[in-house]
């Protein structure tokens, strides 16, 4: 089998959650037969991106570097052809011609997508058959994210905008193969979307030979993490809130506590807070032992996104307690104070706070684990993966 996946990025090395699933569809497909991985690139990184990409089993196909840049005028003519410019922005002609060449010169069984934002790549007419993984309901993330915008125009902004992207996504699991999404949550949305879609459930997951889990944090004053790429916007809002609301009142029950932010910021988006008692900055880190290994817990207030969090994932790998909201810990098979404590408030964050403190995380963590090791470890997921996609082709 041969196949041609679809990528907004090259997930070689898998270092965020976003690349980790994304690595792992090349995986499975990469144990079914030929993968030909088509993503964005620029000249500058093309060598060393083959090499990686070479090393896990795909072969490169460069599209490009990607269109970031965007504006009201892009904006509107996307909106006036009942497109959506977030799933469009980043592509240019030429990665649509580059697509569309690869499909015209080399016999593929299937396409895959790697995430709806992807989707703006397909032609018009795509013989071999699709298919979509979904990192997730990306018009629902956007829906949900309007009820938290700074502005009346922001929240009408992403209103439109989601309802552009429902459209696209409903067109696409009408005619893909099979669409494969990260939770039960995530397919009874997609079901809800379109009800013809044909849709399996392969949950997130890591190589666990790479997560070891780790002692308790030495010493006794607290440090909590909020691990992710800040470039992605419910992460961004997930810090702000953090340290606008729930730092205060975390230093005012232990002045020593510390937050640590770890993650890729491009945009400088944080620096705002640089400076504030008890805040690191560290940006994004290449090795996360050593942070996982000093810390009382991960704190998560998230309000927004999708999918399931495979930084949640990680901490209970590693065997740090997870401080969440419950949007936070969406879509995994979790019960509050079995496998996470709640921040739904700053005042509900002092008091998991205080309880890992006062009483111990060790319920937490073995539960977080023995979840991680049944349900979300590579060699539960890979292979379940490469079975449903295979399956669904077989299919007539």
């Amino acid at each position: 089998m041969k196949s041609l996946v679809l990528c907004p990025y090259v997930p070689f090395p898998p270092n965020h959650g976003g690349r980790i699933r994304s690595a792992m569809l090349c995986t499975a497909l990469g144990s079914l037969g030929e993968v030909v991985l088509a993503a964005p690139l620029s000249a500058a990184h093309e060598d060393e991106a083959r090499a990686i990409t070479a090393e896990n089993g795909c072969r490169l196909a460069p599209l490009g570097p990607p269109a970031i840049a965007t504006s009201p005028l892009r904006k509107l003519g996307c909106w006036s052809r009942s497109r959506s410019e977030v799933l469009e922005r980043r592509w240019t002609p030429m990665a649509r011609a580059c697509v569309a060449a690869l499909l015209e010169r080399e016999a593929f069984d299937v396409v895959a997508l790697d995430s709806s934002f992807v989707i703006p790549l397909l032609p018009a007419r795509c013989t071999p058959p699709i298919v979509i993984q979904l990192h997730n309901l990306e018009f629902a993330v956007m829906r949900r994210s309007a009820g938290h915008a700074p502005s009346r125009v922001d929240a009408w902004l992403r209103r439109v905008e989601s309802r552009r992207i429902e459209r696209a996504e409903r067109r696409t699991l009408r005619s893909a193969r099979l669409a494969v999404a990260v939770s039960e949550v995530d397919a009874r949305l997609a079901r809800g979307l379109e009800p013809s879609a044909r849709i399996a459930v392969v949950e997130n997951s890591l190589d666990l030979r790479t997560v070891p889990l780790l002692p308790p944090a030495p010493g006794e004053v607290p440090l909590l993490l909020l691990v992710g790429s800040f470039q992605y916007p419910p992460n961004l809002d997930a810090a702000r809130v953090l340290v606008r609301d729930h730092l205060p009142a975390l230093r005012a029950r232990w002045p020593d506590l510390r937050v640590r932010l770890i993650g890729h910021d491009p945009d400088g988006e944080l620096r705002e807070f640089a400076g504030r008692p008890g805040l690191e900055l560290t940006g994004f880190v290449g090795e996360l032992v050593p942070h996982y290994t000093e810390a009382t817990a991960i704190y998560a207030p998230i309000r927004d996104g999708g999918g399931t969090r495979i930084k949640v994932i990680e901490a209970m790998a590693f065997g740090r307690p997870v401080i969440s909201t419950a949007v936070g810990v969406e879509g995994l098979a979790v019960r509050r104070d079995v496998h996470w404590l709640s921040c739904e408030s700053p005042q509900d964050g002092v008091a998991s706070v205080a309880r890992v403190l006062d009483q111990g995380a060790d319920g937490l963590v073995r539960a977080g684990r023995a979840l991680v090791e049944a349900r979300h470890s590579h060699a539960v997921t890979v292979p379940a993966l490469a079975k449903v996609i295979s399956a669904a082709l077989e299919r007539a």
